[in-house]
C-alpha cells in the first residue's frame, strides 16, 4: 500500500510581453497575469535523515510546466 501526500502548489505568472505594453489596458494585463498560467511551483518537505525524528528536514521547491 502506498502513501498519499498532498502538497501546496502555487502558480507562477508568465505574462506575454505583448500584454505589458503601455497601450494595453490594466484590466487585460491583470486577466492574463492570473488566468494564463502554465508554470507551477511545488514546495514540500524532504527528509534526508531518520524520518521518525524529523531532525534533518529540508524544504525543496520544484517548478514544472503543464
Amino acid at each position: 500500500m502506498s502513501d498519499i501526500q498532498a502538497c501546496c502548489v502555487s502558480a507562477e505568472a508568465n505574462v506575454n510581453p505583448c500584454y505589458l505594453a503601455d497601450d494595453v489596458p490594466d484590466a487585460v494585463t491583470a486577466f492574463y497575469r492570473v488566468n494564463d498560467v502554465a508554470r507551477f511551483r511545488l514546495d514540500r518537505p524532504f527528509y534526508s535523515g531518520d524520518k521518525s525524528t524529523g531532525e534533518v528536514k529540508v524544504r525543496t521547491a520544484v517548478t514544472f510546466n503543464l
